[in-house]
This record gives structure tokens, sequence and C-alpha cells, in this order.
């Protein structure tokens, strides 16, 4: 998940983050979808599936502004 998160603020920061994707990873891929929040804060959802079944959904919250990560909430 951690990997999703970075390559994502990577695209966020280069103005190339689509509102939704998937990121294919060997062990298994992650979703993700943008929402906004508020005028001030952006929420991007992660979903992970494993290929062993496991799944996680991860929920980010950045402020517009700056770029920086507010919060980061995790759910399994």
């Amino acid at each position: 998940m951690l990997c999703s998160v970075k390559q994502t603020e990577s695209m966020r920061s280069e103005g190339s983050l689509p509102a939704s994707g998937i990121l294919k990873y060997r062990s298994g891929d992650v979703s993700f979808q943008i929402r906004e929040v508020s005028g001030k804060v952006e929420e991007v959802i992660f979903t992970l599936n494993l290929t062993s079944g496991e799944k996680t959904l991860g929920i980010a919250q950045y402020d517009k502004d700056t770029g920086s990560m507010v919060r980061w909430r995790e759910k399994k």
C-alpha cells in the first residue's frame, strides 16, 4: 500500500494523477479514486487486492494548497 501512496503522490505533484486508476504489482493490485471532500481537502481512496485474497482499504486526505497529506486511515 505504501508504494501506491508514494506513486500517486508523485503523479499528483507532477499534475498527472488521473481521477481513478489501477496500479499493478507482483502480489496484487491497488485501485484508487480521487474524491473532493471540501474546497481545501482532496481524498484518495485506495483499495488493495492481494492475490492471496486479502483486501484492505486506505484513505489519504490531502491539503490542496500545500499538497501534503493531512490524514491517513486504513480499514481491513
